[in-house]
């Protein structure tokens, strides 16, 4: 029995697209992950090296300090929003039946 091997291409990225991957990071339009799958990456680990390298916010070894009351503070206006929102859901599902 004879094992297989397969050879991956490897690809190579450029600087401007990697700085364009680790700008739509920052802004959260790509998570790690998804920047991975979108564009073919080798790994998380790959990505997380330009972030270190390339990032003007998310540097190795920063720590991003959060604040317990902006958290609940946040928390607290997003349920209120959701009993709104289900609120008028009633509403137009009522509607709906009359």
């Amino acid at each position: 029995m004879t094992k297989r091997f397969q050879l991956k291409a490897q690809r190579i990225f450029s600087e401007d697209l990697r700085r364009q991957i680790v700008g739509q990071i920052e802004r959260k339009e790509l998570t790690v992950l998804q920047a991975v799958r979108e564009y073919g990456i080798g790994g998380k680990q790959t990505v997380y090296t330009w972030l270190y390298k390339y990032s003007t916010t998310l540097k190795k070894g920063t720590r991003m300090v959060m604040e317990k009351d902006s958290q609940d503070n946040r928390v607290q206006v997003l349920k209120s929003r959701i009993k709104e929102l289900e609120a008028a859901l009633g509403r137009k599902s009522l509607e709906a039946d009359l």
